[in-house]
């Protein structure tokens, strides 16, 4: 059975319409970065004045970028390395303390981040860390450690355990 073609015509007017009240905030802020606007960069004609400045505003915008690489590198693969053996930990072997040691991985999220900075800094400023791209990556990494060692550890659990000792006998 068929849906009518005026009823797929509303139905795509309808999605049209959506879609563009979530773009024309986009569109909005594109507009008005290159419109001249008074306490901009930008401030008689359209052009791209903001974005030059943005480009050479104190260390330039490419050190920045590179900074977020760093940082976002960091974070990414001690994230995943250390999650991936944790959840395959609390997923596949049976300890002393298993599930105590995982409610204590998911009580973490209940802490304020806000809490942890302190003792954080303090500590970086003794070993060194403070004012370090790696060390805000490490920071990050913390942050991310509870909630992804939870993922990975579903992950796991929903690999049948017969699949992973066919592959070890293979």
């Amino acid at each position: 059975m068929t849906t009518p073609l005026w009823k797929r015509c509303i139905s795509r007017i309808l999605q049209a319409l959506l879609a563009l009240v979530f773009i024309a905030p986009l569109i909005w802020v594109v507009i008005c970065s290159f419109s001249p606007q008074t306490g901009s960069a930008q401030t008689d004609g359209w052009g791209p004045g903001n974005y030059l400045t943005l480009l050479h505003y104190q260390d330039g915008l490419p050190t920045y970028l590179a900074n977020s690489v760093v940082i976002t590198l960091v974070t990414v693969v001690l994230s995943v390395i250390v999650c991936t053996m944790a959840g395959y930990s609390f997923s596949r072997f049976e300890y002393p303390g298993h599930d105590l040691g995982f409610m204590v991985t998911l009580s973490i999220l209940m802490v304020p981040y806000a809490s942890l900075l302190i003792p954080l800094m303090v500590w970086y400023k003794d070993i060194g860390l403070n004012d370090s791209l790696v060390g805000v990556g490490l920071v990050l990494t913390l942050f991310q450690l509870p909630m992804s060692t939870f993922i990975m550890r579903i992950a796991f659990d929903a690999i049948p355990k017969d699949m992973e000792e066919a592959v070890m006998v293979d």
